[in-house]
């Protein structure tokens, strides 16, 4: 696939639509302030107070679309204002992020008609010229704004070009082409690829290949010994949903990485399941408490951790009473769960009773 028409973005970017679609998932496990904070309409601008009335964020903002007065506003303190939008080559956002405090702290990237969500523990941001960076979960911008667009983050590495452009492609969607494009890692340094694969461990890009982008500490080597004892039965359940059959070596080739680290207002390791070729696995996110001791489950829509084992329980309990229906219609049974594969799976069933 051509990195350089890789990425589709919805055509109603460009006229600016002002029907929000709603993140992919909740991105927030943050504790909110002990008191509600409610937008509140002054003079036609929208800002942001407490319940008691303490002002947090003045009236500025012509915020109408995700602004009501009165309402509460979730766990970010974000307005949206078309008036006061950057705008680059391609890049742009008409969103402005306060801190629960009040303090401005960045413009997140419109993605999907939507303020963007976090991949690995980072979000894009579009600074006033309208460049790209990105920040993380604490608010921190881990990454210099420096180029005209950024991909997301998957395995440690984000896309990046400069003097691209923005090319409508069908009715609903565009895609950013032209222009030079590279790699980035974690901290914004561009990655040089090799033509060919150097370690074991590299990870293809479009025909190039890069190095294994994460290193890691004892205790975080000690996360993933104890998550990969159960890979073998989260594979399994996870092929269960997919087609065609998933060989041996395939599932083999599946692997866990912690992709970013506790930081303050999130305190848990993020682990995500990659697929042999490094893209990412869609399903439930799997974090570890910020002491290392306790794994996690965050099934796709919630917003509450399950402790792991607790969650294996409720899916091979619920992919095993499904079983019989997806075998009588023959749909997705190209990877049946067969509890007697799963030794694993059994333990835990028995030690629950």
């Amino acid at each position: 696939m051509n990195l350089k028409s890789l990425y589709l973005l919805p055509a109603l970017l460009l006229t600016h639509s002002a029907a929000l679609a709603a993140p992919k998932f909740s991105n927030n496990l943050k504790p909110r302030s002990a008191e509600k904070i409610i937008y509140f309409e002054q003079n036609g601008k929208f800002g942001a107070k407490t319940t008691s009335g303490k002002i947090i964020v003045p009236a500025q903002y012509n915020c109408k679309f995700i602004c009501e007065h009165g309402e509460t506003t979730g766990d970010e303190l974000l307005f949206l204002d078309k008036s006061r939008e950057v705008r680059g080559k391609v890049a742009y956002s008409p969103f402005f992020l306060h801190s629960r405090q009040g303090k401005f702290l960045y413009q997140p990237m419109m993605y999907d008609l939507a303020s963007d969500y976090f991949s690995e523990g980072k979000r894009r941001y579009v600074s006033k010229d309208g460049k790209v960076g990105f920040a993380d979960r604490a608010d921190n911008l881990v990454t210099p704004a420096q180029h005209d667009w950024a991909g997301q983050f998957e395995y440690g590495y984000a896309a990046f070009c400069d003097d691209c452009r923005e090319v409508r492609v069908d009715e609903e969607h565009t895609a950013v082409q032209g222009g030079t494009w590279g790699m980035m890692d974690a901290r914004g340094n561009t990655v040089a690829p090799s033509d060919t694969r150097r370690a074991a461990s590299d990870i293809e890009r479009n025909g190039k290949f890069y190095p294994h982008p994460f290193t890691y500490t004892a205790a975080e080597r000690d996360i993933l010994q104890r998550i990969n004892r159960y890979k073998n039965l989260i594979v399994g359940l996870e092929a269960v949903h997919h087609s065609p059959y998933k060989t041996a070596e395939e599932r083999a080739a599946y692997r866990f990485e912690i992709v970013s680290q506790p930081v303050q207002g999130y305190p848990y390791y993020e682990i995500v399941l990659f697929d042999g070729k490094g893209n990412t696995v869609e399903g439930e996110r799997f974090l570890a408490g910020a002491d290392g001791k306790r794994l996690y489950a965050l099934p796709v829509g919630e917003e509450t951790p399950l402790p792991l084992e607790t969650h294996l329980r409720h899916d091979i309990r619920s992919t095993l009473a499904e079983q019989p229906k997806r075998q009588k219609s023959g749909s997705w049974n190209d990877n049946p769960f067969r509890l007697k594969d799963y030794p694993e799976a059994k333990a835990l069933l028995k030690r629950r009773k």
